[in-house]
């Protein structure tokens, strides 16, 4: 993947350190995730290649959630959602399940986050840019990680504070390189 295709499209994942196996067992036990639809809406097959262009041509099915263990880092589970991943993101804490959660979104608005869970529906760090109808806001919670640099929150543009290309910086340095190819497989 090009840090160019971020920039013009929509990737919304959930990353997990847990196994595959863990992950499917507790999203199996949940009542709001309709057990008839499960095989159709959560998918090891389908492409996980989540990128709708700024056109707003779908190049995915946008009913599916994919999930899947990437080469790139064995032990962990990516989950891609359709749309917004809070869902995910809140029951996998409230199941016990630390994870972390990437919204990148440019099409009629432009929305970034990062977001870290903790257990038991703890929000630990939320970090998030939003430019909608001309307004811009940039948002930050929580106890700042480890690899956070904390200059570009002081850039003086709000745009320019939380980026695709810092999220992307971000995801990698916890071991999920989504720009990498094998991330992908």
């Amino acid at each position: 993947m090009d840090i160019q295709y971020l920039n013009e499209g929509r990737l919304y994942l959930v990353a997990i350190n847990e196994q595959i196996s863990t992950i499917h067992k507790i999203i199996e036990s949940w009542d709001w995730y309709d057990k008839n639809m499960q095989s159709k809406n959560l998918s090891t097959n389908a492409n996980k290649f989540d990128i709708i262009d700024s056109k707003g041509i779908d190049y995915y099915n946008s009913d599916n959630h994919v999930i899947w263990e990437p080469s790139s880092k064995k032990g962990t589970t990516i989950i891609r959602t359709e749309g917004d991943g809070t869902p995910f993101l809140r029951s996998l804490s409230f199941s016990g399940i630390k994870c972390y959660y990437i919204r990148i979104h440019n099409d009629i608005y432009s929305a970034y986050s990062f977001i870290k869970m903790g257990t038991n529906g703890d929000c630990e760090r939320v970090i998030q840019y939003i430019e909608e109808g001309g307004r811009t806001e940039f948002y930050e919670e929580g106890k700042t990680l480890a690899f956070e640099k904390k200059e570009y929150y002081k850039k003086k543009r709000k745009k320019d504070r939380f980026t695709p290309k810092i999220i992307v910086e971000y995801i990698s340095s916890l071991g999920w390189n989504i720009l990498d190819d094998n991330f992908w497989l």
